[in-house]
C-alpha cells in the first residue's frame, strides 16, 4: 500500500512538473524520461532547430563553509533568495540553476554568492553547453569566464545537487 501511495506521489509531481514546462518553456516537449538509480531526467527537444536541448539542475541545499554571512541570490527568480550565516546550511527550495552562453546573458540568469557584509559578489554560478565538453554547472569569482570552469565535485547538469561554498572553490554533491 505504501509503494501504491508513493507510486501515485511521484505521478503526481511529474504531472506537476510537465504543466510548467509547458506553461513557462512552450518551446520544449517532453520526449522521455531517462532514470539513473534515485535520479530521473526529464529529457526535452527543441521545437525549432538549432536550440540546444537544456537539462535542468535543481539546488537543494547550500552549506555555507566561509567564516562569514552570504546571500544566495537567484537572479531568474528571488523566490530562492536565502540568507546563509557563516559555517551553516539552507535548504534553497529546488532552485534551478539558468543557463547563460555570453556574458549577457549571465547578468540576468545566474546565482549569485554574495558577501552580506559588504555586498561583494564572491561567485557566479550558471549552467552552459560546450560542444565536446557537456553540459556541466560552472562557477567564476570573476564574473563571465569562457567557457567557465566546471564546478568541483559533481558538476554534471540535469540532477538535484547540493552545494558547498569555500572561498577558493564551489563544489556540488549530487544527491
Amino acid at each position: 500500500m505504501i509503494f501504491d501511495l508513493l507510486y501515485l506521489s511521484l505521478q503526481s509531481l511529474q504531472a506537476s512538473y510537465e504543466r510548467h514546462v509547458n506553461t513557462h518553456f512552450p518551446q520544449y516537449r517532453k520526449i522521455g524520461v531517462v532514470s539513473y538509480g534515485e535520479d530521473a531526467e526529464i529529457i526535452t527537444r527543441p521545437a525549432r532547430k538549432g536550440r540546444v536541448c537544456m537539462t535542468i539542475t535543481g539546488v537543494q541545499n547550500v552549506f555555507n563553509v566561509l567564516d562569514a554571512d552570504v546571500l544566495f541570490v537567484n537572479l531568474e527568480n528571488s523566490g530562492n533568495n536565502r540568507f546563509i550565516p557563516a559555517e551553516s546550511s539552507i535548504n534553497v527550495g529546488n532552485c534551478w540553476v539558468p543557463w547563460a552562453t555570453s556574458e549577457p546573458q549571465l547578468l540576468g540568469h545566474a546565482l549569485l554568492i554574495v558577501n552580506a557584509a559588504n555586498e561583494d559578489v564572491l561567485w557566479y554560478i550558471w549552467q552552459r553547453h560546450v560542444p565536446g565538453q557537456g553540459n556541466f554547472v560552472r562557477a567564476s569569482n570573476k564574473g563571465w569566464d569562457d567557457p567557465g570552469e566546471p564546478l568541483r565535485g559533481e558538476p554534471e547538469a540535469g540532477h538535484s545537487i547540493n552545494l558547498m561554498i569555500f572561498e577558493n572553490r564551489v563544489k556540488a554533491s549530487r544527491l
